[in-house]
């Protein structure tokens, strides 16, 4: 499979349905008087093939300059690489460090570091028509703001549109991007979701696993909406968490090309020297590392000189290594930003890929599991919650789409209460088959029709119908059932005996003559098992509520039923009545 199938050729790079929906979108915004957009598409999605297509679409406008600003050096190198070889007929070049731009350069990949600094000099008679920001979530820092406010991108004299492309739309701080009055974006133009670059197959699929490790988070500061650096390396880099996590990949993703994210320098050293040490190849990078050497052990990964590559910040933005399947999280964070990009790390798709294996192992914060709210604050970022399902959900091996299949089974009711509280795979199933159950409880699919009465199918081809009390206080019953040879059979049970059988030939006749034949034997029995009756809406009576839990039926599931729901499920488990 070609990176650009799809249908939307632009300078023979065919683009994919949803890169091309997004340039109209793009084009849409600019149209409608929006100066500041953003974009929201997962890691692997071609957000870079994208802005290059976007500039060789407007480059034909006159005065036409684009400026894009990264904040890494490979970021601006794999830029502007992407950018002059879907543009070949303009001039890119980048302002950066030592490197510098030329004059009449037609679109600048500019590092904030170089541009974003007040009183710069550089690229001053640079006039941009369009900017592209990279990673815009980090845009909220004051070198993008100073950036931004010297070529005017919030000056509406200024003609010039602003395009912020990101994998994640989550602040540090967690204010928005987009929106609001003090939001650097005015809206939010387009968004491709993880959930649904993984169900078109643009992405591969993800099998979460949630290790409980051993080291205590809670007493870890949270400095600049992270948690403290020196004081995290400290509590996740032990032998114990060390260890747990080489068994933990070795359980589920031994023999798979893996990327580890540690919580320190030392920590991505040690985990590399914990492999090693059981015999598997492993390297370790990080930003200290002189960038010739760093490019060399990347390179090597890709290459498959081995097979473990621990890191720490620097595999994490810019950083593509189709054949990674599996991602080993040793870095807890408060960042949905950052934990999306590390996750994103192993889903671009590579012939003979199936999935991607997520290991995270979390530490004891007094919480429930990752993902579960602080007191205070946002929800803790998790791989369920960044393919838009409940954050805490565990997803215990289970692969996202499995996750997302068994979750829009369920009712919005069940959907919403799953977002309140920590909940596994096996339990999501629980919480299906208890939907389930309460529809089971409802007349049958089959009759809903035909049938003015609460029946209740207790087998194949078998309705019950509860009909009340006695003046005894026994119970009445009805029951209707076809026989092996297609007759459908109505029995009625008046508290004290068994009434003869009455017979007809089709099951739309048998409910009609049954339920005419139970109202002549026992009159104003309407009142008890019609289906419109209001009772039916109320909260069950401590007496139903009683025997159902003497019945070994699940609390919840009580507390989530009416007393229509609890009649008909009393019913079902004293069915079997002797007659």
């Amino acid at each position: 499979m070609s990176l650009f199938d799809g249908p939307a050729t632009l300078l023979g790079v065919s683009l994919r349905p949803y890169q091309a929906d997004c340039l109209a979108a793009i084009e849409s915004a600019r149209q409608r008087g929006v100066r500041n957009s953003m974009i929201v598409m997962p890691t692997g999605c071609g957000k870079t093939t994208l802005f290059a297509s976007l500039i060789n679409k407007w480059s034909s406008e006159p005065k036409f300059k684009a400026l894009v600003i990264a904040h890494r050096m490979e970021l601006l190198e794999q830029g502007a690489a992407r950018i002059a070889l879907q543009n070949p007929s303009l001039k890119v070049g980048i302002e950066s460090g030592d490197s510098r731009a030329k004059d009449d350069d037609d679109v600048i990949v500019a590092g904030i570091q170089s541009i974003g600094r007040e009183n710069c000099n550089r690229l001053t008679r640079f006039n941009p028509t369009l900017i592209i920001t990279d990673e815009c979530h980090h845009s909220c820092a004051n070198s993008y703001m100073i950036a931004y406010r010297r070529y005017g991108a919030f000056n509406p004299r200024v003609p010039l549109f602003h395009l912020g492309v990101t994998a994640t739309p989550h602040r540090m701080d967690n204010k928005p991007l987009e929106g609001s009055e003090r939001a650097i974006y005015e809206e939010c133009s387009f968004r491709y979701t993880l959930r649904d670059a993984v169900r078109d197959k643009w992405l591969c699929g993800i099998r979460a696993y949630t290790v409980q490790g051993h080291a205590d988070l809670s007493q870890v500061k949270t400095t600049a909406g992270d948690y403290n650096q020196h004081q995290l390396q400290e509590a996740m880099n032990t032998t114990e968490e060390n260890e747990l996590a080489f068994k933990s990949w070795r359980d589920v993703a031994e023999g798979r090309r893996t990327i580890a994210f540690c919580s320190g320098i030392e920590h991505a050293r040690d985990l590399a020297n914990v492999f090693k040490a059981h015999g598997v190849s492993a390297g370790t990078v990080n930003g200290s590392m002189k960038k010739l050497e760093r490019e060399r052990v990347m390179r090597d990964f890709r290459e498959g000189k081995f097979q473990v590559l621990t890191n720490m910040d620097i595999a994490t933005e810019g950083f593509d290594d189709p054949q990674t399947s599996c991602i080993l999280m040793l870095r807890p964070t408060q960042s949905w930003a950052l934990y999306t990009q590390m996750v994103g790390r192993g889903l671009r798709l590579h012939p003979g890929k199936q999935d991607c294996i997520v290991i995270d192992v979390v530490g004891v914060t007094g919480q429930h599991s990752l993902g579960a709210a602080p007191k205070t604050g946002p929800e803790r970022p998790s791989v369920a919650g960044i393919a838009g399902l409940p954050p805490k959900l565990d997803l215990q091996g289970h692969t996202i789409s499995e996750a997302i299949d068994e979750y829009e089974l369920l009712s919005e009711s069940e959907q919403s209460s799953l977002w309140g509280r920590p909940v596994k795979f096996t339990g999501l199933r629980a919480a299906l088959r208890e939907v389930n159950l309460l529809s089971e409880l409802g007349v049958p699919e089959e009759i809903a029709s035909i049938s003015r009465f609460q029946w209740l199918k207790t087998g194949d081809g078998v309705y019950e119908l509860s009909c009340g009390t006695n003046n005894l206080g026994k119970k009445r019953n009805a029951e209707l059932a076809c026989n092996p040879i297609g007759e459908w059979e109505l029995h009625i049970f008046d508290g004290a005996e068994w009434s003869d059988t009455f017979t007809w030939d089709s099951m739309d006749e048998a409910f009609t003559g049954a339920e005419s034949l139970i109202s002549e034997v026992f009159p104003g029995v309407k009142n008890i098992v019609s289906t419109q009756a209001k009772w039916r809406k109320d909260r069950p009576s401590d007496s139903q509520i009683e025997w159902l839990i003497k019945k070994n039926v699940d609390p919840k599931l009580i507390e989530r039923m009416t007393k229509g729901e609890a009649s008909a499920m009393l019913s079902k488990l004293f069915s079997k009545v002797n007659r």
